[in-house]
């Protein structure tokens, strides 16, 4: 038996335009993206209570998660949790958000 990449046809690989399609080209929903896409102004911006806080403060809510993870997946190896731990034990070096 074949594989599938084995008998499938190759394409040229293309990429993402970088810019918006012209809004006469773009369907409804497109029209909208560029909105989506513009950094908030800090006036309107909501506050995150999670981001840029000390990962101290988080560690217990992910910790349960990893645990969660460890007893049904192989996912979490050691060195996920040396990544873990460094990432723990690294300065906060960034103000709240």
């Amino acid at each position: 038996m074949l594989a599938p990449q084995a008998v499938a046809r190759r394409r040229p690989y293309t990429f993402a335009r970088r810019s918006s399609p012209a809004p006469a080209r773009a369907g409804p929903p497109i029209r909208g993206l560029p909105a989506l896409a513009a950094p908030a102004r800090a006036a309107d911006a909501p506050l995150n209570p999670v981001r840029g806080g000390p990962l101290s403060e988080r560690a217990p809510f992910a910790e349960e998660r990893l645990r969660r993870l460890a007893g049904t997946t192989a996912l979490i190896t050691p060195a996920l949790r040396a990544v873990w731990e460094a990432a723990l034990a690294a300065p906060l070096d960034v103000a709240p958000t």
